[in-house]
């Protein structure tokens, strides 16, 4: 699951992305005819290192630049855009897991109506406000790990013009559906490691009492007769029998 504890939350990832849409268009609308080719080609190159890099936001920019195209400078591409915007979900960005939403609706529901969610969700830290982020991101770490999406492979794939079709978005809805059970194992098994956890603590501290009291009602054992009269003569108690037999012959 998510390897790393980092998270753009919605709010400062859109004022992000914005910024960068609106480099990215300032460069478009002031570049000549002429130049623009290699001047948005030199810009949308260094995103591309950047989302490499692992800068979410490049990452979630490539997802959206992908998703409806650009002109004639980016292609529109929905099997790039999906790789994009689930690898930066996946790495926290959540504007990524919000552009996902209808994608995700179905897995959603599948997770929150479960019988035991309401336990999944106590142990896990999970509210009303923040389950879309965290299962969100879940479904996208499991799809990352199911489809082997990675951004060294992504830029390996020539950009050419792929509109949205059932079949490209078949790969996906398969990938989500698998992540379905495999999330529920895991938030199941983290509930679960926890309550087990919880009950070895209570069964310690309950020994630690029982001990505890059982050495406070503890009274020191009384000497008996025979006991004083080996302290007092322990080469009696120590005599082997032989020697006694011995002693008992020569009498």
């Amino acid at each position: 699951m998510a390897s790393e504890i980092k998270e753009l939350d919605s709010v400062t990832a859109q004022k992000e992305f914005i910024k960068l849409r609106n480099k990215m268009e300032k460069i478009i609308n002031e570049t000549s005819y002429d130049e623009i080719d290699e001047v948005f080609g030199e810009a949308f190159g260094q995103v591309y290192t950047d989302a490499t890099l692992g800068d979410i936001v490049a990452q979630d920019y490539l997802g959206y630049i992908f998703k409806r195209g650009r002109e004639d400078l980016v292609p529109e591409n929905i099997d790039l855009s999906m790789k994009w915007l689930i690898l930066a979900a996946s790495n926290g960005n959540n504007l990524s897991i919000d552009r996902l939403t209808i994608f995700l609706n179905y897995a959603y529901d599948e997770i929150v109506y479960q019988p035991d969610f309401g336990l999944m969700k106590f142990q896990n830290n999970i509210t009303e406000s923040n389950y879309t982020y965290v299962i969100g991101r879940l479904i996208c770490d499991s799809i990352v790990d199911e489809l082997k999406i990675n951004a060294l492979q992504i830029i390996k794939e020539i950009p050419y013009t792929l509109e949205h079709n059932s079949t490209t978005m078949s790969v996906y809805d398969r990938a989500r559906n698998n992540s379905i059970p495999v999330i529920l194992k895991f938030l199941r098994g983290i509930a679960q490691s926890q309550e087990d956890n919880t009950i070895k603590v209570l069964k310690e501290e309950v020994k630690k009492i029982e001990d505890e009291e059982l050495q406070a009602n503890r009274k020191p054992k009384k000497a008996t007769l025979i006991d004083k009269v080996f302290q007092k003569h322990p080469e009696k108690k120590d005599k082997p029998k032989s020697e006694n037999k011995k002693e008992e012959t020569k009498k």
